[in-house]
């Protein structure tokens, strides 16, 4: 059953108080809620900057594979490829991860 609305002339003190009570208590909950947005709005621009930072990298692995394949002659030598080095993490790096 809802409770009588109050006008200025018909509430009580103990009415009132109630009601600044639950006012304070919105009013803390709100700021919470806005700490914790903030909180998480910097821990997702903190994962951008990384992710960025990971795909930058990533380019300029492929990059110095790109020119070291470009740079070394390797027919009929008995070392590790370098086409192979680079097939091998071009590899790893476009797997998706599991899902």
């Amino acid at each position: 059953m809802s409770q009588p609305r109050h006008t200025a002339d018909t509430i009580t003190d103990d009415a009132l108080d109630h009601l600044y009570r639950q006012l304070a208590t919105l009013h803390r909950r709100t700021e919470d809620d806005a700490d914790t947005i903030r909180h998480w709005q910097g821990r997702a621009e903190t994962a951008e900057v990384r992710a960025e930072k990971a795909e930058a990298a990533i380019d300029r692995v492929r990059t110095a594979l790109a020119r070291l394949c470009d740079d070394v002659p390797h027919p009929g030598h008995d070392h590790l490829c370098p086409d192979d080095i680079q097939r091998a993490i071009e590899d790893a790096l476009d797997e998706q991860p599991a899902t």
